[in-house]
């Protein structure tokens, strides 16, 4: 197939080539590379995930959290809800039954971070490239009165942050995620989490599936997003498979490796707009948001055409082959 053009006629869905009946699974429960039990490879990985978020969780208290370090809380803590749901899932009843409140309390979390990191990103985006955190008085007079009011939102958002955590969340979330990681698990707990992760890739790449079918027939911004949500699940699960269970990598995975990126800067610009209508009405916001659509547009276009490109299309119909179910 030929490019796909931003404003062009919306092509078929694309080619879905059937599934063999019997085609062969990848076998899950091989041994991982260090020769660790699936489950206790899960289990090493909840803790390593808690301690790292219980430092940033400090950090945050004391108001000093970093740019980086919050982007990397922000993923770490949507990785965690998807292996706190697996570990939950081989806990006895009763020892997992706070797990849906520490799942609320993890996306609470989450959603907070996100906030401040986002305010981080769009004064980001507004500073000369190779200069990270310049003084507001090395930028445009247009861009200064923004870029100054959206550091004090940043600030804000710190505080509200910490208020939060120490409000108790800091405590629910740890005692939250350690209970389960306590448990004595049953003698077919590994079977088990092998079922489960594979039934989770499985539903997640069909999701992906459905928010690609709709992108290329109309890609929206709001279209792309979806994919670039379905296609972060997707890769960190096979990353999951590989390391948890040994399993080999889906096929077909390697072309959205390089769009993924460009998702979340078009995701990134998009978020830093949206923000832009929380400045004071005159010149500097009508400025700030005329240039974060340009480079929306840009990068949706971009998008687009990678999407269009057959490898990309071929590297779809592999994934869709590949998946587990």
């Amino acid at each position: 197939m030929g490019r796909l053009r931003a404003g062009a006629t919306p092509p078929p869905d694309p080619p879905r080539r059937g599934r063999p009946p019997a085609a062969p699974r990848a076998a899950p429960l091989s041994l991982p590379p260090h020769g660790r039990d699936p489950v206790d490879r899960l289990r090493q990985r909840l803790e390593s995930k808690r301690r790292r978020l219980d430092d940033l969780l400090a950090a945050i208290v004391a108001g000093a959290p970093t740019p980086d370090e919050l982007h990397r809380a922000h993923r770490d803590l949507r990785r965690i809800r998807i292996d706190g749901a697996l570990w939950a899932g081989l806990v006895p009843r009763g020892r997992a039954a706070g797990y849906p409140a520490t799942d609320r309390t993890v996306r609470d979390l989450g959603r907070a971070v996100g906030s401040a990191r986002n305010l981080d990103v769009a004064v980001d985006l507004l500073t000369p490239p190779g200069a990270r955190h310049p003084a507001v008085g090395s930028l445009s007079p247009e861009l200064a009165p923004a870029v100054r009011r959206l550091r004090g939102y940043a600030r804000t958002e710190r505080r509200r942050l910490a208020r939060l955590v120490t409000g108790g969340l800091r405590a629910a979330f740890l005692d939250g995620i350690e209970r389960p990681l306590r448990a004595a698990l049953p003698p077919a707990a590994a079977e088990r989490l092998a079922e489960r992760l594979e039934e989770t890739t499985t539903v997640r790449i069909a999701r992906l599936e459905r928010a690609l079918a709709r992108a290329y027939r109309r890609p929206t911004v709001e279209r792309l997003h979806a994919v670039r949500i379905e296609l972060r699940a997707v890769r960190y699960l096979d990353q999951l498979r590989v390391e948890v269970l040994g399993a080999t990598h889906l096929d077909g995975l390697g072309p959205f490796a390089r769009l993924q990126p460009e998702l979340g800067r078009l995701n990134d610009v998009d978020v830093a707009r949206r923000l832009a209508k929380r400045l004071p009405a005159g010149p500097a916001r009508g400025r700030v948001r005329t240039l974060l659509g340009a480079r929306r547009k840009a990068l949706r276009r971009r998008i687009v055409r990678t999407l269009g490109e057959k490898p990309v299309r071929r590297a779809f119909e592999a994934l869709l082959d590949s998946s587990p179910g």
